[in-house]
């Protein structure tokens, strides 16, 4: 299938050009001299029919993957995918193929992100992504010889605490696992590199639960007002409404993550939810949830952990 779905956006580039995908009348005529050119059985031309006029018609990926590629938001891809196989019952690997074949029709030629390596002396750029240590990472702020650095994947999933108290960043297990056992996973070389950071633990921006204590960490996770500052500010944080619990902007997209495996979950924020039991996290669509949940451990896997770090260059 991905051969053929390929072959068929070759001939349409080159029997048609570019603006062939920026016209839905013209794709649709132009799509099927495409089809008769390959000598496709009839089901093959259908399937690709239905597949490409989803993508191309329906969900305009070829300007959205132009735009996201210009600004090397390469994680929009898979967004798309995840909208294909959601909104028009697409099989996830058959979205998949479509989306990423026509994403390597532009000048990448490839819809894998570059990662580089995060070597000594070479500072990376704002939205690039590293390979550090045995993960791959997203470049979200420089300053000086330093580069902040967030997993570009939730690399597990944990509670915040491991009791069912009342807690604070400072006082939390989460905390005590990422500047311990996880920064223990580093080597030495790696950890010389790591910088010790003050975070400022703000109260919660709505509901002013106290965040409690300034904290010397290496390995942290990010706060709403970091969520923000480094996914985009719709001014939305404040202009709390009473009733209000979460968050929701045209930013969402920008804040969804996955795991390991590629499936879509939430993940924590460090900043205290509506109670000092609670801590705000983001949901599986993006909206940050400023109100919280739980933070102790009952049961279950807890949600997802991204790390972030100062990482000299």
């Amino acid at each position: 299938m991905k051969n053929m779905i390929k072959l068929v956006l070759d001939e349409l580039i080159n029997l048609f050009g570019d603006a062939v995908f920026q016209d839905p009348e013209q794709f649709k005529s132009s799509l099927e001299t495409a089809l008769e050119k390959q000598k496709i059985t009839p089901i093959e031309a259908k399937r690709t029919r239905n597949l490409l006029g989803i993508a191309i018609i329906e969900m305009d990926v070829y300007s959205r993957i132009k735009t996201a590629i210009a600004k090397r938001e390469y994680y929009i891809i898979d967004r798309l995918v995840l909208e294909m196989d959601k909104n028009f019952d697409i099989k996830r690997k058959s979205a998949e193929i479509v989306i990423k074949s026509i994403a390597e029709m532009f000048d990448t030629r490839s819809v894998e992100k570059k990662e580089i390596p995060a070597e000594v002396g070479k500072m990376p750029s704002i939205g690039d992504t590293v390979q550090f240590s045995d993960y791959t990472w997203k470049v979200i702020d420089t300053k000086d010889k330093y580069a902040l650095i967030l997993s570009e994947k939730l690399i597990e999933k944990r509670w915040y605490h491991d009791k069912p108290v009342s807690t604070t960043w400072e006082q939390c297990s989460l905390r005590k696992y990422l500047n311990g056992m996880f920064y223990n996973t580093f080597s030495a070389e790696e950890k010389s590199r790591i910088k010790l950071t003050k975070l400022e633990n703000s109260n919660n921006p709505w509901f002013n639960t106290k965040g409690g204590k300034a904290t010397m960490d290496r390995v942290f996770i990010l706060s709403v007002e970091e969520i923000v500052k480094y996914f985009g500010d719709s001014g939305k944080l404040t202009q709390s409404v009473g009733a209000e619990f979460m968050l929701s902007d045209e930013y969402n997209d920008n804040r969804i993550a996955y795991d390991m495996d590629s499936k879509v979950s939430w993940w924590w924020l460090r900043t205290p939810g509506n109670s000092e039991g609670d801590a705000a996290y983001i949901y599986i669509d993006g909206h940050i949830v400023v109100m919280g949940i739980y933070t102790g451990y009952s049961g279950g896997g807890g949600g997802g952990i991204r790390p972030a770090l100062w990482l000299s260059f």
